[in-house]
């Protein structure tokens, strides 16, 4: 397993959200609940 870095967790990071930016989430389409927006991008990332 690789040693998690600053810079390694950043990398990983922007990877995600360019991934994620360019994913459709139907099941968030309308959702005005940030607990459940960040639960979802929390649940994601990890």
């Amino acid at each position: 397993m690789e040693v998690l870095t600053l810079s390694s967790l950043k990398t990983a990071a922007r990877d995600f959200c360019v991934v994620l930016k360019a994913t459709p989430i139907p099941n968030l389409y309308g959702v005005t609940d940030g607990k459940a927006v960040g639960t979802y991008v929390e649940l994601t990332f990890n």
